[in-house]
């Protein structure tokens, strides 16, 4: 069973839902009994992207508290970054 964490309030979380649905799935998908499955971890991947970015520019970069302040480890972190493909360019200078 998965959980999911969402911040702030419950309107603004329907509002990334329905358009991380409407923007990636297919015009049938909300009679599709997985297509919650799919708008909740568009959702969730849209929320982690952005924590991780929030807390990479607050920390200047420096991934090691960086990763303090979202609670994960060091590796971790690296590990989500290459997954969601913040340029190398960033992280270096």
């Amino acid at each position: 069973m998965r959980k999911i964490v969402v911040l702030g309030n419950a309107q603004s979380a329907m509002e990334e839902i329905r358009t991380a649905t409407l923007g990636s799935a297919p015009t049938g998908a909300f009679r599709n009994a997985s297509s919650l499955k799919v708008a909740a971890k568009a959702a969730s991947k849209k929320a982690e992207r952005q924590l991780i970015l929030q807390a990479l520019e607050r920390t200047r970069w420096n991934r090691k508290k960086a990763a303090r302040d979202l609670q994960i480890s060091y590796k971790s972190l690296l590990y989500k970054i290459k997954q969601i493909g913040v340029p190398s360019s960033k992280l270096e200078g």
